[in-house]
């Protein structure tokens, strides 16, 4: 079974777009070939070549089979293709074989009295597209052509949805929202109210796709939220309501728009007045009772914009919402430049939807309106970074992130999102520089955007949380970041026509550091994604590395103070290096050697060399064992890493930890003690004479920089990466960056403390503007005067 399996595989990857698939994720390919089944019609995926050949010979001809591909199945994986030959099977004589599901057809496949039609798959150049009807017209072929951007039979709607065609969606309650809603129509009978109630949003439009949710929102016509819910609190009967009850008011304070929760049957109702909107210079809104029309005309997007009418148990549809969901289309009630600049973190709610529902997509005059520079700039002046921090957080761990980044990518709006002064510095080109490298085969934007799709699908596969696998995408977004950076830029010492990107990962640690501190991630958060961004090169050079490289790397891996937390993290890290390959050129891919690598290091962590992290001997002894020596000089550091190099490559015996608690490992624990005490009395000498004389050897490891180009062309070698080790004439890096927070380290915690900005960096100064209680002040200081600086300046 496994050789025929190898064999299908085989045949599938000789389909040009189907190649990265099947050489990633064979076992999903196999899935989908077998569950997205459809009816006898089937789809035959070709170019304008293969038309020509095939409408000539009136036959499909390959090595050995033809396999022929459901809808569904070309829908997901087949789409790059410009030409779909729409076949019936029914009236196909030739023998067929089954796999497990899967049927191809020996080949040749006679083409005559099957094919039903010629889809050309828009968008295409118009020049393509003439130059398929010719090759149609001229093969005298009577088939009907069609031009379409959906494969024939997608274009119906969701079975969920056929309901919404016929005009009278219906949702179907379950018990406790039909006990809810029960109660808060007895509570308007009772008091006989002159309101309707709606549940208005995400409920509606989740409940007709089949999703459950428990987000519900009621909308009432004329009356506030909170004078709704003092109703319910006089309603006689009121058991299990009630027990919370929360208001709020909006933010102009209007005393008519006041919104109120409250537990109902221990779920919390929202409830708000339906209301219209007139947007100034804010993207807040200034609010005032309005009707359900007004309502939904002022909602983000359509498919958010539909109503659930308690009372006559209807969908109320006033912009066009249900036709939306059903074709899977994200568009404004209103005109969207006029919507995006009155409240442009619109924007990135469009995007992270398009993100969450993974098949929706946003309608064309959307990514216009993107682009508008009206529009960008209505985002630089409106949208704090905080407040867009958790539509980004969102939108990465959504079901399908890669088409709302290209969008944020292609308009360009990515460099007033990610709003950090390190992007006013980036290369003119942007993330769509030209990696000119002969290790990548996209420029840094459809890298990028592969590397996150990888990552996406990767974390997906080993079924890692969500939490994770968007930190995950995250670390892909940034990992190369530090590439725009005109300084991180070199010619490579093998070919000047190409460039290196020597520390890029650095600087790309930063950069994402800086950005997500700007949107307000936590710092657990940060700190996972900057490691994974700092040590995504080590696993590309993993056969390089000796069992010392490979014990720093796990250290490295491993956050201070979070070990036991986070000792996974080198997994994702590995995680990472493979998106990243799979990235680069992907048909050079070798998943073997992937998994091998992976393997064998797991099997490094796992083993008595990758348990133990720090030094067997602890730094109290290694302080009593060289007194002459002052602890603050540094060596005890020196002195463990040295010891931890030995545990790692064997030369101290570790295996007392495969050993059962008792006597013998004791002993076996104390003897390794005692020979790496031995080992440090040998090494003493060397250590006295190079910290008394407080000589910090640039290269005391002895060890010569050598040109990391050709086998390391982003000059990542994690094991000659020591600082010491001196790089080549690279002017060295100010630790203090413009648009970094700081405060004076002089103030004691009696008086009161002054924080302030640093707004320029550059010929050796640093302007810093400092915040006080008595206002704004600026002051110059020295960059050359580091010792001076750390005591004056600490980052906040």
């Amino acid at each position: 079974m496994e050789q025929e399996t190898k064999k299908f595989l085989s045949i599938l990857s000789s389909f040009q777009h189907l190649f990265e698939d099947v050489s990633y994720y064979p076992n999903v390919v196999l899935t989908d070939l077998r569950s997205l089944s459809s009816s006898n019609k089937k789809i035959y995926p070709c170019n304008i070549i293969d038309l020509r050949k095939i409408l000539t010979e009136e036959m499909i001809d390959r090595d050995k089979y033809v396999p022929l591909f459901s809808i569904k199945f070309s829908d997901k994986y087949l789409r790059k293709y410009p030409i779909f030959l729409f076949i019936d099977t029914k009236n196909i004589g030739v023998k067929k074989v089954d796999y497990d599901g899967a049927t191809f057809y020996k080949s040749p496949l006679d083409i005559q009295n099957v094919l039903l039609s010629i889809i050309v798959n828009e968008p295409v150049d118009n020049i393509v597209a003439d130059r398929i009807r010719k090759i149609i017209e001229e093969s005298e072929v009577s088939t009907e052509c069609i031009s379409s951007n959906s494969i024939p039979g997608l274009s119906s709607m969701n079975p969920k949805l056929a309901k919404i065609a016929q005009g009278e969606p219906n949702i179907n309650l379950n018990g406790i929202e039909s006990k809810i809603f029960d109660f808060l129509n007895n509570v308007k009978n009772y008091f006989n109210l002159n309101t309707e109630l709606r549940v208005a949003g995400g409920w509606v439009r989740d409940k007709l796709l089949g999703s459950p949710s428990d987000d519900i929102d009621i909308a009432l016509e004329g009356m506030t939220g909170k004078q709704f819910v003092e109703y319910i609190k006089k309603y006689p009967k009121q058991k299990n309501v009630g027990k919370n009850y929360t208001v709020d008011m909006n933010a102009e304070k209007s005393k008519h728009l006041e919104t109120a929760g409250i537990d109902i049957f221990g779920q919390k109702i929202e409830f708000v007045n339906l209301r219209s909107e007139t947007y100034t210079t804010s993207r807040i809104p200034e609010m005032k009772m309005g009707d359900a029309v007004s309502d939904a005309s002022r909602r983000d997007l359509t498919v958010n914009a539909l109503f659930y009418n308690i009372g006559t148990k209807q969908v109320e549809d006033y912009v066009g919402g249900l036709s939306d969901l059903r074709d899977g289309v994200l568009r404004t009630p209103l005109d969207p430049v006029q919507t995006f600049e009155d409240d442009p973190l619109r924007i990135l709610r469009s995007l992270r939807f398009a993100s969450r529902f993974g098949d929706f997509e946003l309608a064309p005059e959307i990514i216009e309106a993107m682009r508008n520079p009206q529009v960008q700039e209505a985002y630089k002046n409106k949208v704090s970074t905080e407040r867009a921090g958790p539509e980004i957080m969102k939108l990465m761990v959504g079901e399908n992130p890669i088409p709302s980044l290209r969008i944020l990518f292609e308009t360009d709006l990515y460099k007033s999102v990610f709003n950090i002064p390190e992007m006013e510095e980036i290369v003119s080109d942007g993330i769509q520089m030209d990696q000119k490298s002969s290790h990548h085969k996209y420029n840094l934007m459809n890298h990028t955007l592969n590397v996150v799709k990888n990552m996406n699908n990767i974390m997906k596969e080993k079924n890692e949380s969500d939490q994770m696998r968007g930190l995950m995408n995250v670390a892909a977004l940034f990992h190369d970041f530090g590439k725009m950076k005109p300084d991180i830029q070199s010619p490579s010492a093998t070919d000047p026509n190409y460039m290196s990107y020597i520390h890029h990962e650095d600087a790309s640690a930063r950069m994402a550091d800086d950005i997500l501190k700007s949107i307000g991630v936590g710092k657990d958060d940060r700190e996972i994604v900057n490691q994974v961004v700092k040590l995504h090169m080590i696993p590309h050079i993993y056969d390089k590395m000796s069992p010392k490289g490979k014990g720093r790397f796990l250290r490295k891996s491993r956050l201070p103070g979070k070990e036991e937390e986070h000792k996974d993290l080198w997994k994702y890290i590995f995680y990472h290096a493979q998106a990243d390959e799979m990235s680069t050129i992907p048909e050079e891919f070798d998943i073997e050697k992937n998994q091998r690598r992976f393997n064998e290091f797991s099997e490094y962590v796992n083993s008595p060399k990758g348990s133990v992290q720090s030094s067997i001997v602890n730094g109290h002894d290694i302080m009593m064992m060289i007194p002459e020596l002052k602890p603050t000089s540094g060596f005890i550091r020196e002195v463990q890493e040295r010891l931890q190099g030995m545990q790692d490559e064997g030369s101290l015996d570790m295996s007392f930890l495969t050993f059962p608690e008792g006597e013998e490992k004791e002993q076996l624990k104390q003897i390794t003690i005692e020979k790496a005490k031995s080992k440090i009395m040998e090494m003493k000498p060397e250590i006295v004479n190079k910290y008394q004389e407080n000589k910090m050897a640039k290269n005391w490891y002895k060890k010569v920089a050598q040109d990391l180009s050709s086998s390391d062309p982003e000059g990542s070698i994690d094991e000659f990466k020591d600082h010491e080790v001196v790089h080549g004439p690279k002017k060295c890096e100010s630790p203090y960056r413009r648009g970094m927070k700081v405060r004076d380290r002089r103030r004691g915690v009696a008086f009161p403390q002054e924080y302030g900005i640093i707004r320029h960096v550059g010929d050796d100064k640093m302007k810093i503007e400092w915040m006080s209680s008595k206002g704004k002040k600026e002051q110059v200081y020295d960059l050359s005067d580091t010792v001076a600086l750390s005591f004056l300046i600490s980052e906040v």
